[in-house]
């Protein structure tokens, strides 16, 4: 693989014109019954532009043109070859509102290969039981992303706020199908109409209140994606949503004492034609305690609870403790004993969900275990 660029940046009303050219070329080569050899180049012209109107506010935008050339071949006989060429505008801006309040603004089109990590020219086997093939074909897909962002910071009172929102849209010339039996699972890629959208919203509150050692933190998130399914005969446009909250919150005020805690609830949800999943939710709570009451002593305990809703109405409860004491005796003996599933919890539950498929995991855990040492320092 090799990346050149020269670059140059002329004065233009009193901010800088960018110009730059870049070219790229890489040659992956893959040995698997019979050599596969997989190029890349591509040669990118980018004018680009930044106005600096005040000390923190400034627009950037540029227009970069791209010339891609992708070939396949399988020693000395060509397979495939893609020749391209794109129009990869961006804008950036970001306005300060106030000595406190800043906005980002960012958007930006791309048209690149839809290229795989791998190529063969027989199945591969990935997993005991999925099998993979490549194909020999070469395609592209043109993305879209837009983003705003706003930042709150006020250091006086230690406020900080962040709200963000992103939309991206991709169309690509072909899609993964799965194809399911009692043995194996088949993935292939199919040429045809892929689209796939995403939006998300994310934000944070975080307060620190320093007189009484107190810091409290909120944060939220919602991600919807919509993308094409392809498995056994189905082929559906899916609706994935995803929404979570996190409190978290610490005390160190007094020097002897670390606390931290933290809970989080998750919702997930699909929509399709062929399918309406109800809402499952998942909770977490995570709690952490530390004692220094004298330089020889210290005590940890950290605790952690899961309830994973695995069907609708139905819930599966993991609670987990985990401790460890020491006592220092001198500056060479120490003492200690450390305990991990100290409540003897038996399993753990995990749900997944892909698409259209929901699976369930229960995976069975170690019981109590109590561990006691003695560490000498020669």
């Amino acid at each position: 693989m090799t990346r050149n660029s020269i670059t140059t940046s002329i004065p233009t009303l009193g901010n800088d014109l960018d110009i730059s050219l870049q070219a790229y070329y890489r040659n992956n080569s893959y040995n698997y019954q019979g050599d596969i050899y997989h190029r890349t180049f591509k040669l990118q012209g980018e004018p680009g532009y930044t106005w600096k109107y005040t000390k923190q506010s400034y627009v950037s935008f540029g227009f970069p043109i791209e010339w891609t050339r992708i070939s396949l071949s399988e020693k000395n006989n060509k397979l495939s070859v893609r020749n391209f060429i794109a129009f990869k505008p961006y804008l950036t801006l970001q306005q300060v509102l106030t000595s406190k309040l800043t906005v980002n603004l960012s958007s930006s089109i791309s048209t690149d290969d839809n290229s795989l990590d791998f190529y063969a020219l027989k199945p591969l086997r990935e997993g005991y039981r999925n099998i993979q093939v490549t194909g020999n074909d070469v395609y592209k897909s043109t993305h879209l992303y837009t983003s705003l962002h706003f930042r709150y910071r006020n250091l006086a009172t230690m406020l900080f706020a962040n709200l963000s929102l992103t939309y991206s849209d991709t169309r690509s010339e072909a899609y993964c199908h799965y194809e399911y039996n009692d043995s194996m699972t088949i993935m292939k890629w199919v040429r045809g109409s892929n689209h796939r959208h995403n939006t998300a919203i994310t934000a944070m509150v975080d307060k620190t209140f320093i007189p009484i050692g107190v810091s409290l933190k909120f944060d939220a998130t919602y991600n919807r994606d919509s993308y094409l399914v392809s498995q056994s005969g189905v082929m559906v446009n899916n609706h994935s949503h995803h929404a979570s909250g996190t409190f978290t919150t610490s005390f160190q005020k007094i020097s002897w004492l670390r606390l931290s805690a933290a809970f989080t609830a998750k919702y997930y949800w699909e929509r399709s034609r062929i399918m309406k999943l109800d809402a499952l939710s998942s909770y977490t709570t995570n709690v952490a305690l530390y004692l220094f009451p004298t330089k020889k002593l210290e005590l940890k305990m950290k605790f952690y609870n899961l309830t994973n809703e695995v069907m609708d109405g139905h819930y599966h409860t993991c609670s987990l403790l985990d401790g460890d004491f020491s006592y220092k005796i001198n500056n060479v003996c120490e003492l200690g004993v450390s305990g991990t599933n100290l409540l003897n919890s038996k399993s753990y539950s995990i749900t997944q969900n892909t698409g259209i498929n929901s699976f369930n995991t229960f995976l069975p855990l170690r019981g109590r275990e109590l561990l006691f040492r003695l560490q000498l320092r020669l």
